[in-house]
């Protein structure tokens, strides 16, 4: 076998063909990437009543910074909407890569109500304070966060990519909602997400929410840099949860994601409230069937 190049003739000998061959189909290590082999267990797995669903995946193409939007869906392959003809009932027709939404059996989000108790893992939070960008992305506002703030829980280590809000709120607990609900969207280093929900009530004003409420960009597609906020101030103070597996709330529905919601609601006024369904009054999905999940509670 040779290769020729201008005014050159290199013969290579059989051995050496071989060796050459070998180096070309040896795999490259890419400095990053997850080895599938060392992916740590999930904290908390739902009973053998609900079988494991596959590891959602980080959706392609997403609009938070960096490429990520986890939770928030995918855009760029089908539209879709909150209601209409591209809404959440019709989510699964879109496109192939939504199917999940309709045929998923582990869906999210769903209505709480009889759970198990379950002396479950402690959350961590470790948030670091950090100038985060705000994003309106046509279906929520977004923020995406610096690295650096981690929840820890059992053995796992999930880091924080971005949190953005529902309205009302997705999740439901013995039928009652709530007029917004935040998710804060975790990525462990096998590329599991867990989800951290908060469940708002009309209160008092809520001071450590000024920042945000005062810099959310009013236009699809606007974006503001919101001055440093530690999101750790965003959550309640007490972190007892409900934990099931679930999936994205928007297509492509991705099922295989460790969901936390939190018990104890968080106050805010009316008007801090209105900031956000100002921008969007409707972006929750309807209630999902529980099927044969059990619901654990700390």
């Amino acid at each position: 076998m040779s290769f020729h190049a201008p005014s050159l003739t290199i013969r290579i000998t059989r051995p050496l063909a071989a060796l050459l061959l070998a180096a070309a189909c040896t795999p490259t290590t890419v400095p990053g990437a997850v080895t599938p082999a060392a992916s740590p267990a999930a904290t908390v797995a739902s009973p053998a009543a609900a079988p494991v669903s596959p590891v959602a995946a980080v959706p392609a193409g997403s609009v938070s910074s960096p490429a990520v939007s986890a939770e928030n869906g995918a855009k760029g392959v089908a539209q879709w909407s909150y209601s209409g003809s591209t809404g959440a009932e019709a989510w699964g027709t879109l496109d192939a890569s939504y199917a999940t939404c309709a045929t998923g059996k582990a869906q999210t989000p769903i209505d709480i109500t009889g759970t198990v108790g379950k002396d479950l893992p402690d959350l961590a939070f470790a948030y670091q304070p950090g100038i985060s960008q705000l994003v309106n992305n046509g279906h929520t506002v977004q923020a995406n966060v610096p690295a650096g703030s981690v929840l820890r829980t059992g053995t796992a280590t999930y880091t924080l990519l971005q949190y953005h809000f529902h309205a009302p709120s997705e999740h439901t607990i013995n039928g009652q909602s709530f007029p917004l609900e935040m998710h804060f969207v975790h990525r462990d280093e096998a590329g599991r997400l867990g989800v951290v929900g908060v469940i708002y009530k009309v209160g008092a004003t809520n001071p450590a929410y000024d920042t945000l409420v005062g810099n959310l960009p009013p236009a699809t597609d606007g974006k503001a840099d919101l001055p440093s906020l530690n999101p750790m101030t965003l959550l309640p103070t007490q972190f007892g949860n409900y934990q099931y597996q679930g999936s994205l709330t928007t297509p492509p529905c991705s099922e295989g994601v460790q969901w936390m919601l939190l018990r104890t609601p968080v106050e805010l006024s009316q008007g801090q409230i209105g900031a956000f369904t100002a921008r969007y009054a409707n972006n929750a999905r309807p209630i999902q069937p529980q099927g044969t999940r059990i619901v654990q509670q700390k």
